[in-house]
């Protein structure tokens, strides 16, 4: 009775093994074909007829589409989407990707482009920068205009976009004013705009009142030096709201009083 038992669950499993096998050298032997037609030259197994793509709104799709390597005759089926996520995540502008696969012959791609925060005026045109300071798009004609903005003498070889904006001084400024947006809101709202040139960083305010002189540095702190002068300057004798001219290059603070 023991030995019948045995070769009964010997018999089971066997069958078990080749119910599983069976299907799974059948796929094997499927895909071995595939990749062969695919090799046939003007043969392509599961074309890719339809590419979606969601989320883009300064990158064009088609500049996206030559990225991922998406050719009209690629194989969904062997279309490799780690790669091609990479290689849309080397793109500076882009925060974030996701690719997903619909049988039979769809691609959704799924992107996330880093917000246009700042403007910047340089090399006769206007651009959008990131937070971080890369170059996202040059600006349409009539977008309106965002404060503070930044202008910037350069040549057009100096900006490029998808690329980290090359003067030092802008970065600076971006990384000064993401810590005075959080910290100072009501003062980063007055702020009109900064301008970089040969003597350093000047700033211009939205009531046209003070123009304050940086030098070749810029820093949270020292635009938190800008606004607490600003609040002494306003509270101080009527007398002072001649002022025009403040030089903040140095370790201590030059007003200079102007004409109204």
């Amino acid at each position: 009775m023991m030995i019948n038992g045995y070769r009964k669950t010997e018999i089971r499993s066997r069958r078990v093994v080749k119910i599983i096998l069976i299907p799974l050298i059948g796929i094997l032997i499927l895909l071995v074909i595939l990749r062969f037609m695919g090799g046939v030259e003007g043969v392509t197994v599961l074309p890719v007829k339809e590419v979606q793509i969601y989320g883009n709104s300064y990158i064009n799709s088609t500049e996206l589409l030559k990225m991922m390597k998406v050719e009209s005759n690629r194989s969904l089926l062997f279309f490799n989407k780690r790669s091609a996520k990479l290689r849309l995540l080397g793109d500076k502008r882009i925060s974030g990707a996701e690719l997903l696969k619909v049988w039979p012959h769809t691609l959704k791609v799924y992107v996330a482009e880093k917000e246009q925060k700042y403007q910047l005026a340089g090399a006769g045109e206007r651009y959008w920068l990131s937070l971080d300071g890369i170059v996202l798009s040059q600006m349409e004609a009539g977008e309106e205009e965002r404060m503070p903005f930044i202008t910037f003498q350069a040549n057009n070889d100096d900006i490029r976009i998808g690329e980290e904006i090359p003067s030092f001084l802008i970065r600076d400024i971006l990384a000064s004013l993401r810590g005075i947006e959080k910290a100072y809101p009501e003062f980063y709202r007055r702020i009109h705009s900064f301008s970089v040139g040969p003597r350093g960083v000047e700033t211009f305010f939205k009531d046209k009142r003070y123009r304050v002189y940086l030098g070749n540095s810029v820093s949270e702190d020292k635009l938190s030096k800008m606004r607490a002068l600003l609040l002494v300057l306003e509270k101080g004798d009527s007398s002072m709201n001649d002022i025009r001219e403040i030089d903040l290059s140095v370790s201590y603070a030059a007003v200079q009083k102007g004409e109204k």
